[in-house]
């Protein structure tokens, strides 16, 4: 046939030869794809189907809690008027709403075999179908494959608050386990855990039906691909085995032509060919052949031509094989190496190299190698034959035959010894100036003529914050605060006087921060004394202006603390005279006197004047304040009489306080603060008025309580109440209110403190403070305060009509007060004892030397003007060491101890004292010398 005589017939063989092959990759990859897509389509019907389930579980639970909610709701409704009530009675109603969830639940079934039940953070079943469990701790229970059931549900709602567990668990209609999966969620308020789930063996029923549908599907797909791909092989082995014979004599004279033509000159016999296009392909191989033969001949002229180009050149040309060794050089580089040709030849490069260099070269030729991209400009550092080192600019370029296989290396050489010798000793001379630059405590900066960054310093750009790539060619008044304008100046002082010496301005950071500096610059000229730029060295003076601040920040605050204690002295001194001579009244009346209201009236005003002392007393010795037994409802009072004061008066503020309340341990001015900050954010809720209702009440918290609310403990507690009747807190506000500079308030309004302040105030006192709010419901924050375990007694002390002990001995006051003088003569006259008085140092060390065999005890006052009581009281100590002394001072009863060592006195009475104090002082002091 005509189509078995053409080229046609052995193109159409080859691709019917292909097209096996490629039907044999189209079956495999089809046969695999389709179990691949089989597997996944299984492994897709069981996530589908899984998911789907879970989301049943969801929604089922979700169902469960939104009841709760809605329960909840019912509560809320009762009582929003009244907002203590939510405080007060919602845990009841919630214990009985709780049990008609319960039973609520128990009635909920769904599907054949599902249920919902509910767990206490305890382990304890609340709900569930079998009976026989209900209020049982199951915590411990574990399924065959070891899984603890209710353990592991208590700890997924502990990390996570909902989640998926999967364990074994008895089925009721089969009466074994199965694998279930299950669903739970907490719910904190009531520290419930609510679950249901599914059992697994249903989805294992439905996957077999679904495999075995899918199994099916394939045989029928298989079977009918394996019957057309058999059909196709046996046919193209066919066709290809007819047309193979056809084509096979001409491909063998095409081997023989191929393999003659590479040693010699041959033809192919076009004419004993059975295809037309082969003798065609045979004309051009034919002309080819001689075509290669004459470029062979111009091939060798042009080698010749280029071999005395390379001889007539200055620079070194060499070849070498792969391993290094020289092939081919021209005379140039014999007379660089200081060898001869012959010498040269089969050399490698380590011959005439030290070790450091070998290697260098060795990495080059082995880069080129690898990449095929030549080498230019790196150095050779050789050895020639008489010793001498010198220095090789080269360059390598990869050599490969004509099949495109490496066979070695090429390349150009040049002597740059002169000129390495004088980059080195430049390179020298600008490392070392640089290490001057850069070893310089001050930041250092070169620009050009046009104002552009030259150079930085290491220290300039710390100093700046800057890369050193960020600044280099920028101009340099970028970094100047007033750009420019500063610029400006600096060349004018450069220009008129010739430098410029610590002239202060400030620079920019890279964050935008301004930092002083003095500045100090010069011109930059060559070594023909031509200006090329300019010098400008920066100290930074932040430091210094921040530690001068604080000194000033430290001299003001201790010339306040010495105005606050002298202050507190000289008060102390009137409040000390009011308080005696209000005792002194106090002796004459009875509790049935008209006047005796009045009189303790005053003298707790001087208690809480004393207590005013204090503190301007730790102000100004930087003294803590103490903790003590204390009865909430009088700060609470006492809060109140300046809360009210200072918030709007169309706020109303009502009280409910605890008839008989326990006794805390606590700082009387932090609680202080805490009712007056709490109460403060409550007004400014509330900017159209409202209300404010402050409550204190007994309570005991109990484990469940505690379980719900993290940070608090079982136990008994004073639970203050501040709530309002203002705007509330949105949910995402509230989970911010007690961290420190948290505020709402506008700029101006608020620091952001207080809350926190008081969450920290609370916190040291052992305590758990919660805020309940709601949008346009008002804001509740509730703080329990743990209750000592043993009462302290009553805290409030009225002035006792016990009248102390009296004597006959003779004492000598020294103060500096007039009425102090007055009120300890008439007051201790009164019990019997002679009293002398001296209103200084010196009169009473005068006195004391004329009567020492008279006055049994000194009651001397430490702050006194001249001598002073300390160094008058050391004078008379060192004459006279039986001398007893009572100091009466000011300063705190923290420092007694430190006060009595310091001056050997025997007794301390503290400034305002009161009379009885005073008395038993004096005759604790003066019986222990009688005995």
């Amino acid at each position: 046939m005509k189509i078995f005589r053409s080229l046609k017939a052995a193109t159409l063989l080859t691709s019917f030869v292909v097209l096996v092959f490629l039907g044999i990759s189209l079956f495999c990859s089809w046969y695999f794809l389709a179990m691949k897509d089989h597997e996944e389509e299984i492994e897709a019907f069981r996530k589908n189907y899984i998911e789907q389930e879970k989301r049943s579980l969801q929604k089922e639970v979700n169902r469960v809690i939104n009841y709760i909610r809605y329960r909840q709701e019912d509560i809320r409704k009762d009582t929003r008027d009244q907002i203590r009530s939510r405080v007060e009675k919602e845990f009841d109603k919630e214990k009985i709403m709780q049990k008609k969830v319960l039973d609520r639940i128990e009635s909920i079934h769904y599907g054949k075999d599902d249920y919902v039940y509910v767990l206490n953070f305890d382990g304890a079943l609340l709900s569930h179908p079998i009976d026989a469990l209900v209020k049982k701790d199951l915590s411990a229970i574990e399924d065959p494959e070891r899984v603890k059931v209710i353990k592991d549900q208590l700890a997924l709602c502990e990390k996570k608050g909902e989640g998926f567990l999967r364990y074994r668990w008895m089925k009721p209609s089969l009466g074994r386990r199965v694998e279930k999966l299950t669903f739970v969620k907490s719910y904190p308020r009531w520290g419930w855990i609510i679950g249901t789930g599914v059992y697994m063996d249903d989805l294992e029923s439905k996957m077999d039906k679904a495999n075995t549908r899918f199994r099916d599907t394939f045989k029928r797909r298989l079977i009918l691909g394996s019957s057309l791909f058999i059909f196709f092989i046996v046919a193209s082995f066919l066709l290809s085995a007819f047309l193979w014979r056809k084509v096979k004599f001409g491909l063998d004279s095409f081997r023989d032509f191929l393999i003659q033509s590479a040693t010699e000159h041959t033809v192919i016999d076009e004419n004993a060919l059975a295809f037309s296009e082969f003798s065609q392909i045979a004309s051009y191989a034919n002309h080819m052949n001689f075509e290669r033969m004459t470029a062979e001949n111009r091939l060798k002229n042009s080698e010749q031509k280029y071999r005395n180009i390379l001889e007539s050149i200055e620079e070194g040309y060499y070849e070498v094989d792969l391993k290094g060794r020289i092939t081919f050089c021209n005379r140039s580089l014999c007379d660089i190496l200081g060898y001869e040709m012959a010498e040269l030849m089969g050399m490698e490069y380590s011959d005439y190299m030290e070790l450091d260099s070998a290697k260098t070269v060795y990495r080059t030729f082995n880069k080129v190698y690898r990449t095929g991209i030549s080498e230019k400009g790196f150095d050779w550092k050789i050895v020639r034959k008489n010793g001498e080192r010198r220095y090789l600019e080269t360059s390598v370029t990869l050599l490969k035959d004509n099949h495109g296989n490496p066979t070695g290396f090429r390349g150009m050489v040049r002597d740059v010894t002169d000129k390495k010798q004088v980059e080195e000793e430049l390179t020298g001379t600008k490392k070392f100036l640089e290490d001057i630059l850069e070893s310089a405590v001050d930041g250092i900066t070169t620009t050009d003529l046009s104002g552009n960054i030259v150079y930085f310093s290491t220290k300039m750009l710390a100093l700046l914050g800057y890369d050193r790539t960020e600044l280099l060619g920028q101009k340099v008044y970028t970094i100047y605060e007033n750009g420019i304008e500063d610029a400006k100046y600096i060349m004018s002082e450069l220009n008129e006087k010739g430098e410029l010496k610590d002239h202060e301005m400030r620079l920019v950071t890279r964050d935008n921060q301004l930092t002083d500096i003095i500045v100090s610059a010069s011109f930059l000229k060559n070594h023909k004394e031509k200006i090329t730029g300019t010098l400008g060295v920066f100290k930074d003076t932040t430091e210094k202006k921040n530690l001068e601040f604080q000194l000033r920040q430290a001299q003001k605050m201790e010339a306040i603390g010495t105005l606050a204690g002298g202050v507190a002295h000289d008060f102390n001194n009137i409040l000390q005279a009011i308080n005696g001579y209000t005792t002194i009244m106090f002796m004459d009346k009875d509790r049935e006197d008209p006047d005796y209201k009045s009189l303790n009236a005053i003298k707790k005003s001087v208690e809480r004047a004393a207590e005013l002392v204090k503190k301007l007393l730790f102000f100004s010795r930087k003294m803590d304040t103490e903790k003590s037994s204390l009865d909430i409802n009088r700060e609470v009072k006492q809060a109140l009489s300046i809360l009210k004061r200072t918030i709007p008066k169309m706020i109303e503020i009502e009280v409910e306080l605890e008839e008989s309340p326990g006794i805390i341990h606590a700082d009387p001015v932090q609680i202080e603060q805490v009712i007056l900050n709490l109460g403060s954010n409550a007004a400014d809720a509330m900017p159209e008025g409202g209300r404010i209702i402050i409550t204190t009440k007994n309570v005991s918290l109990d484990r469940e309580f505690a379980r719900a609310h993290m940070g608090s403990a079982p136990g008994n507690y004073m639970m203050l109440t501040v709530s309002d009747t203002g705007s509330g807190i949105d949910p995402e506000t509230r989970e911010h209110i007690f961290e420190p500079f948290f505020t709402t308030k506008e700029v101006g309004r608020g620091t952001g403190l207080g809350l926190a302040s008081v969450y920290g105030i609370v916190k040291n006192h052992g305590g758990y403070i919660t805020c309940d709010s709601e949008n346009g419901l008002g804001t509740a924050f509730i703080i329990y305060f743990p209750l000592l375990k043993k009462d302290s007694g009553r805290l409030d002390r009225e002035i006792s009509n016990n009248t102390p002990k009296g004597g006959t001995e003779t004492l000598l006051v020294v103060d500096d007060e007039e009425a102090i003088l007055d009120f300890c003569r008439v007051a201790l006259g009164r019990f019997g004892y002679e009293v002398m008085t001296a209103s200084s140092g010196e009169e009473a060390l005068e006195i004391y030397k004329e009567k020492q065999e008279t006055v049994d005890l000194l009651i001397m006052d430490l702050s006194m003007p001249g001598m002073g009581g300390q160094r008058s009281l050391r004078e008379i100590k060192g004459l006279y060491p039986a001398v007893q002394v009572i100091v009466a001072s000011g300063y705190s009863p923290d420092v007694q101890a430190g006060v009595l060592k310091e001056t050997g006195a025997e007794g301390f009475v503290a400034k305002p004292y009161r009379l009885e104090d005073l008395l038993n002082a004096v005759r604790r002091v003066l019986d222990a010398k009688v005995v």
